[in-house]
């Protein structure tokens, strides 16, 4: 078993199936604790901690990042684009950056779950009554050439969820040595906690457009967040982490069911 989220999203019945389970994995510690508070004993015993990844090597720059300076502050997010993304939020930000004298641009990657006939609506909306659709690109579902290309344009890449399990696309921009100011949702704090990130707390547009500002304005640490990103991701969370944790627990597995079995 493996659980990727908070365990009431993924319907009843959880008590049998991870009862029966040999192994669980689960990608963030507080996942893992609401499960051992909800489920325990009915649990394996086995349940290690092996966040999703990615793969570095496809992950890098060509050109080295440059902080902001002057001229627009070129802002990128990418994610599935649903209310639970906060994108009110970042779009009030961003708002909130232009209005204080901050030329600010914002370019989202994702689209809805009904192919931009349904919350991406509702973005377009906000973005018209907000006076931004000089200032936000909407690119809709991309290939992953034209994330990196974008990641490479970015002074930082913003994140404003409500909930986040961890954060794969958070992970792909400190791949990609672009800062990151997020919320502290989730399993996000597992991530960018300890100078790895900035976060503000979730729903909270003033406190994201000070972030971004503090941030983006600071080159000392726009570069250190930049160059402190890579190296966390390729010591913890390259992407060949759970393949060898999943390798380990099943050789495991069947070295123990092929022992003879002591009798009383």
């Amino acid at each position: 078993m493996t659980l990727h989220n908070p365990i009431g999203i993924w319907g009843g019945n959880q008590q049998n199936k991870w009862g029966n389970a040999s192994f669980g994995i689960i990608i963030t510690e507080w996942i893992r604790k609401e499960l051992l508070a909800k489920l325990h004993p009915n649990l394996p015993d086995d349940l290690p901690l092996a966040p999703m990844g990615v793969d570095v090597s496809k992950f890098q720059r060509r050109r080295p990042y440059e902080p902001y300076k002057a001229g627009e502050l070129q802002l990128f997010c990418c994610a599935r684009l649903n209310p639970a993304k906060g994108f009110d939020i970042l779009l009030k930000a961003t708002a909130l950056l232009n209005e204080s004298g901050l030329v600010t641009c914002l370019t989202i990657a994702g689209e809805d779950d009904t192919g931009g006939l349904g919350y991406r609506r509702e973005i377009e909306r906000l973005i018209l009554s907000l006076g931004l659709q000089d200032k936000v690109r909407l690119l809709g579902s991309v290939a992953e050439e034209v994330v990196k290309e974008e990641l490479e344009q970015a002074h930082l890449f913003v994140l404003a969820s409500i909930e986040e399990p961890l954060g794969v696309a958070i992970m792909e921009a400190m791949a990609m040595e672009v800062p990151v100011v997020s919320t502290q949702a989730g399993g996000v704090p597992e991530l960018l906690s300890n100078g790895f990130g900035v976060m503000v707390p979730p729903g909270d547009e003033s406190a994201l457009a000070s972030a971004i500002r503090a941030t983006a304005t600071d080159e000392e640490m726009s570069r250190s967040l930049s160059k402190n990103g890579r190296s966390l991701i390729t010591e913890k969370f390259h992407h060949r982490l759970s393949a060898e944790l999943i390798a380990a627990l099943t050789k495991g597995l069947q070295q123990s069911r092929s022992e003879p079995q002591k009798q009383d």
